[in-house]
């Protein structure tokens, strides 16, 4: 019997890639002959990267930059040849955030644009960016911001960061 094992992240819980392990473990128990193949998904959020690296190859680069709540997170992105492929869940997920410190209002995707600006020191000719898993409401000004851009009240004023 051929057996596809293709789960998604459950979000702050398993990344798609060690799930599909845990299944295919449990698989292998109750039907040793089985022939199973592993094909993790991702969605653009929390594991994107790691599925992405385990189908295509690519380099892993770490980093540190501002998390959601303004707190530095260690992160990470994909370098794969002259594409650069940032996770935002990575930087500013959900599920990087403990229950009392989610306030979406409130966060920011600065640690995204902060990704970014570190993936402009390598050689890259793309950048792809996955969206999922955000904990923020923004709307990517926060990222923005990061780059340079500056969001102006109609009073010339800075507008606060976040959703809010």
């Amino acid at each position: 019997m051929k057996i596809l094992v293709a789960p998604s992240a459950y979000k702050g819980t398993i990344a798609p890639n060690r799930l599909a392990e845990i299944i295919a473990e449990g698989v292998q128990r109750a039907n040793p002959s089985a022939q199973i193949e592993l094909a993790p998904l991702a969605d653009g959020g929390d594991g994107t990267i790691e599925v992405l690296r385990t189908s295509l190859g690519g380099e892993v680069v770490s980093t540190t930059v501002e998390g959601a709540d303004g707190e530095v997170v260690s992160s990470r992105w994909l370098k794969f040849g002259t594409t650069a492929i940032v996770e935002l869940a990575c930087a500013c997920g959900i599920a990087l955030l403990k229950e009392k410190q989610r306030q979406p209002l409130r966060a920011s995707t600065v640690g995204l644009g902060q990704m970014i600006s570190h993936c402009l020191e390598f050689p890259v000719s793309h950048i792809l960016i996955a969206l999922g898993g955000s904990a923020s409401t923004d709307g990517g000004t926060g990222a923005l911001t990061a780059l340079g851009v500056k969001f102006l009240d109609k009073d010339g004023k800075p507008l606060p960061p976040g959703g809010g």
